[in-house]
């Protein structure tokens, strides 16, 4: 179910956050994330937010079951202590790596407001330690069984942030 911006340049680099909120309750911090970064709305077409450099944003807000099935997320709602309620993607509409760390900015602050689990894929091979790193800093799921997903909590989520080698996949 679609229940918030798209962007009509979609097509870039997107984070996933998993939130115990209602999405109507996590909506509004999705858009004050946005604000936060320094994005503006498109005057004429709301749904569209973009950055000083003119990089297109959007955030999807949807059930955790949209692209994950009980099997992917049980082992998150777990650690976390709660069932999850939405997942919000959000998306980067061009492949500029330029724009990808206001993406993780933005899912930081997501994961700290809405109590929030960021979804990382890293594919192969992630920095040396990174999975200790998670460990050490936050709490970290993993999401796959080659150590190169995982779901992290906001404190990991800001390690990787802070990490030199810090990067979102296409």
């Amino acid at each position: 179910m679609f229940l918030g911006a798209y962007s009509s340049a979609m097509g870039g680099t997107a984070l996933c956050v998993f939130s115990p909120l209602p999405a109507a309750l996590v909506e509004p911090l999705v858009e004050a994330a946005f604000r936060a970064e320094g994005l503006v709305r498109h005057a004429d077409r709301t749904r569209d937010w973009y950055d000083a450099a003119g990089r297109p944003y959007a955030y999807y807000l949807e059930a955790t079951d949209f692209e994950f099935g009980p099997e992917e997320t049980a082992p998150l709602e777990s650690a976390a202590g709660v069932e999850m309620a939405c997942q919000v993607q959000v998306h980067i509409g061009v492949s500029d790596p330029a724009g990808r760390p206001a993406l993780g900015r933005m899912a930081h602050r997501l994961a700290v407001e809405a109590d929030g689990w960021v979804y990382i894929d890293l594919h192969d091979p992630p920095p040396a330690g990174i999975r200790e790193l998670f460990e050490r800093a936050g709490r970290c799921v993993a999401a796959a069984d080659d150590d190169t997903v995982f779901f992290v909590d906001a404190a990991a989520m800001a390690a990787w942030l802070a990490h030199p080698e810090f990067y979102v996949i296409k």
